[in-house]
């Protein structure tokens, strides 16, 4: 305390600094509880360390953060809980420090007499509101409809809210008519135009579908229906009539060859009207129809003709107007130097004329191309010219001209191609010194086709003697000679 007074002493006396315009009286700002505020900083109580601005506010009835308001943010508002169930009577609102068990902090009670009504209760039917919720018995009051005609229905307009049931009143709401006793869900629908099962739907599946009859032949079409229990002016009681505008038009009518469905069962002019043309088949379309195979319709049908003169109706190349030609060598291929036109083949005579060579059986279309100078298949090339020519030779290309042929150029031919030989063992057919037999030389080249080369072929010629230089001074030692290219 001593140091303090001396401070503020020497504050009180200092003198002033004229050049800075300090004022020698001013009084130095002093922190009297040493908690880091002055006075002038905002500290509320400067002789108590624990009040300044920012400080945490105690429940004590003191204003511990200089704010101006007390205990504000930690003294909590509490409700009287009469019946102890947790909820408090919201005309008690008080403020406190502490929480004892007869406070509660929740104030939504609308009984804080009983225990057993709260906010979270559940609603009883017995006219008091448990839960709280303004409502009186809600979702807990059965609701009853008034049944006035007895039949165990009521009706969904006339709704009772009780706990307990009423006189006169059901617990089904699904009666359509609370008049009429035979009117219910359930009950038989009778074709009295009401609505008897209370579907929505009056008079269903109990009516008669009628059909109107334009014609007046007893049978309505279905373009145009009524629903009744009695058949309405004009309307039949059947459908199905295809023309209502014609009265010989009708199921079970006679079909005749007219374009028209006279019996509408959907087909016209079928094979039953009685006027009706026989027809017969030509399966293989050549204009000549088959005896034994009949059709009957008015029109004639998609491959039938009137014609029954067909000897083979599977092969349209044989009916009346087939023309054979004669085969006089026998070989199956005939020649347009004599015809026949008849179904039946004559004796010696084929349906084809395409033999070049009606005098030798072995020229014929069928026939395999040979080596011998004839048209033997008859499609106008002879040997080589035909690429199908059986007993041909393999001829080999000799394009270096030596007389040896590349066994990788292969020919057949009857005769030998220019430039091909009979031989195929040229193991070089660009150099024509290269070739079997010819004389090996030190050339690095196989030149006797035999695989060998130079020094390896026993046979090579030019080769000198050679002797070792070992040490290197240009003079062999001819003690060890070698032979070699």
């Amino acid at each position: 305390m001593l140091s303090l007074a001396l401070l503020v002493l020497a504050a009180c006396t200092k003198t002033p600094d004229t050049a800075k315009g300090v004022d020698d009286t001013a009084v130095a700002a002093v922190d009297g509880d040493g908690d880091g505020f002055t006075a002038e900083e905002g500290d509320c109580d400067d002789a108590d360390a624990q009040v300044f601005p920012g400080a945490e506010e105690a429940c004590d009835d003191r204003d511990q953060d200089c704010d101006g308001e007390v205990d504000e943010g930690v003294r909590v508002t509490l409700y009287a809980d009469g019946d102890l169930d947790g909820y408090g009577d919201p005309a008690s609102a008080q403020t406190a420090c502490e929480h004892p068990d007869i406070l509660t902090s929740d104030g939504t009670d609308c009984d804080d007499l009983d225990s057993a009504v709260h906010p979270n209760a559940d609603e009883v039917c017995d006219g008091v509101d448990q839960d709280c919720d303004g409502d009186i018995d809600e979702d807990v009051q059965g609701v009853w409809y008034a049944d006035a005609d007895a039949d165990g229905f009521g009706d969904p307009a006339a709704p009772v809210r009780s706990c307990d049931p009423v006189d006169g009143a059901v617990e089904d709401a699904t009666d359509c008519d609370d008049t009429n006793g035979t009117a219910f869900p359930g009950a038989d629908e009778a074709c009295n135009e009401a609505d008897d099962d209370c579907d929505g739907t009056v008079d269903e599946e109990v009516t008669t579908t009628w059909f109107v009859d334009m014609d007046g032949d007893g049978v309505g079409s279905i373009d145009l229906t009524q629903e009744a229990c009695d058949a309405p002016v004009g309307y039949a009681p059947v459908e199905g009539d295809c023309d209502d505008l014609a009265a010989a038009v009708l199921p079970g009518a006679d079909e005749v060859c007219n374009g028209v469905d006279d019996d509408c069962d959907g087909d016209t002019d079928e094979s039953a009207a009685l006027d009706a043309i026989l027809w017969h088949a030509d399966t293989d379309g050549d204009g000549f129809g088959d005896a034994a195979v009949l059709a009957v319709s008015c029109e004639a049908p998609a491959g039938a003709v009137a014609d029954a003169t067909d000897c083979d109706d599977a092969d349209a190349s044989l009916s009346p107007a087939t023309i054979w030609y004669i085969d006089v060598d026998g070989d199956g291929a005939g020649s347009a130097t004599y015809t026949i036109t008849q179904c039946a083949a004559p004796r010696g005579y084929v349906r084809t004329d395409t033999d070049c060579d009606d005098a030798r059986a072995s020229v014929n279309p069928d026939a395999t191309e040979r080596c011998n100078d004839l048209d033997d298949d008859c499609d106008g090339r002879v040997d080589d010219s035909d690429t199908g020519v059986t007993g041909t030779t393999s001829w080999w290309a000799d394009a270096d001209g030596d007389g040896y042929g590349d066994l990788s150029a292969r020919a057949r031919a009857c005769d030998a191609p220019a430039g091909y030989v009979a031989d195929d063992t040229d193991c070089d057919d660009a150099a024509a010194a290269v070739h079997p037999g010819a004389a090996e030389a030190c050339n690095d080249v196989d030149d006797d086709c035999d695989s060998l080369v130079d020094d390896a072929d026993p046979s090579v010629a030019g080769r000198a003697t050679w002797h070792p230089d070992d040490d290197g001074d240009g003079q062999g030692d001819r003690s060890a000679p070698t032979v070699s290219c």
